[in-house]
């Protein structure tokens, strides 16, 4: 595909088909989102199983899995292919999630990471005056949906390191967002099956600099009130005069991180931080 993709552009010599040449060994996750898609997790699978094989090296294969009734409730930008209510959640659970969990089974020798249901709960914690958020039919598709794919995934592989994802700086980076999130991400009680959150998977912040630990102990904007020169303080979307903490996303994980543990005493989420766009 990526030869192709080159031939179409001019060939490798070209400015665009040495980007693309270039992009073709960067890793990057599998999208499984759709039931029709589901073939592609065993595919890739199989790839890497054999690459392990020859190399004698682990491979980790990273799935982004993203198919929710009423997927993308606040935006509809990618709309998914199930609707709310009974119907849809059981789709979800019978064709989806649990064929996911068999497959992934059938390998138990590789390593997996899961990115879980981008921007879901988020729009749970910040949409909910959105008539296609905030409907009895759609919190149950994300809540039961969710809780059901964490626990039948961490049955299926245990070693696997799943990932509940936390949308990025921008949207939960205020204290009542993130709050709300994470009594969200409580009341799933699925904590005790994840290595942590994601971030940036369905938008995108830069890295930026992070602040000191002792930056949040109070708030951070106040912190870079006073230490405006600091580099970790540099704020182009100038979230922090907004009383937000997520200024980058290396600050807005660490104050997540916070409301997390505080609101799921105990739990202290690793991260992974999608830098791909």
């Amino acid at each position: 595909q990526v030869a192709s993709s080159v031939a179409s552009v001019g060939g490798p010599t070209t400015p665009l088909g040495a980007t693309l040449n270039a992009a073709a060994h960067i890793p990057t996750a599998v999208w499984i989102d759709s039931i029709g898609n589901l073939q592609l997790a065993r595919d890739a699978l199989t790839q890497a199983w054999r690459r392990q094989r020859a190399t004698r090296r682990p491979v980790l294969t990273v799935f982004v899995v993203y198919n929710l009734p009423d997927r993308d409730c606040a935006a509809s930008a990618s709309v998914g292919e199930l609707s709310g209510g009974e119907a849809g959640l059981e789709r979800y659970t019978r064709e989806f999630i649990e064929p996911l969990a068999e497959i992934v089974r059938g390998f138990p020798e590789q390593r997996v990471a899961f990115m879980l249901e981008p921007d879901s709960l988020p729009n749970l914690a910040t949409n909910a005056g959105n008539p296609h958020c905030g409907n009895s039919a759609t919190r149950a598709a994300y809540t039961q949906g969710i809780s059901y794919a964490v626990t039948k995934l961490a049955a299926a592989a245990p070693s696997a390191a799943l990932y509940l994802d936390a949308a990025h700086g921008g949207w939960l980076g205020w204290d009542n967002n993130a709050q709300s999130f994470a009594a969200l991400v409580k009341s799933l009680n699925v904590a005790t099956h994840l290595r942590g959150m994601s971030s940036n998977v369905a938008n995108y912040q830069t890295l930026g600099v992070a602040c000191p630990a002792s930056a949040f102990a109070n708030k951070l904007p106040l912190y870079c009130q006073q230490n405006k020169t600091d580099a970790c303080c540099a704020d182009p979307c100038k979230m922090l005069s907004q009383w937000s903490s997520g200024n980058n996303e290396l600050n807005y994980v660490q104050a997540m991180s916070n409301h997390l543990s505080s609101a799921i005493p105990g739990f202290k989420p690793k991260w992974v931080i999608d830098t791909g766009r």
